[in-house]
């Protein structure tokens, strides 16, 4: 049973995911999906949507890696709750990040610069992090400065600054 403003709704969900990755030398790939089915009996509604990842991880030199990733999702029907509905979605990411060599006491351990696009939206992202060793903590631990650019609506523009964590 779902609620969302005055509609109360008896549904089902029904999903299954899967994937598949592959090594080609030090070229990690992926495929990943989902299938998704909600189904709102009293109200006459369905909602069916698959999601498809790609992604792929490149190691370009000691410590310097690419990874780039590209999803889509596909939604055909109607919910009877607004919030569990999807819509078509089509968005892209890449990283670049280079790791200093392990080493004891505090110091720089990474640096990263980050690129997102929702191809729908019209929008993009990006980012740059400075992580550090920090002795004690499990993890790199910096900052990251970026902007978020909107291709139909600049007043929306803005710079971000955000603390960032990296595995170790």
């Amino acid at each position: 049973m779902a609620q969302q403003g005055g509609v109360t709704a008896a549904y089902t969900q029904t999903e299954v995911s899967g994937g598949y990755g592959r090594a080609y030398g030090k070229v990690n790939t992926g495929l990943y999906s989902t299938v998704r089915m909600y189904a709102f009996p009293t109200q006459g509604k369905a909602q069916g949507s698959a999601d498809v990842t790609a992604v792929i991880g490149v190691p370009l030199a000691a410590g310097l890696n690419l990874d780039a990733s590209h999803f889509e999702r596909f939604a055909v029907g109607q919910t009877a709750i607004g919030d569990f509905g999807f819509g078509r979605a089509q968005s892209s990411n890449a990283s670049l990040t280079y790791r200093l060599p392990p080493a004891e006491g505090f110091g720089l351990g990474a640096v990263r610069v980050r690129a997102s696009r929702d191809w729908l939206a019209k929008s993009a992202t990006a980012d740059a992090d400075v992580a550090f060793r920090i002795d004690g903590l499990p993890a790199l631990m910096g900052g990251s400065v970026g902007y978020e650019w909107y291709e139909t609506n600049a007043s929306a523009n803005k710079w971000r600054f955000a603390l960032v964590a990296l595995p170790r």
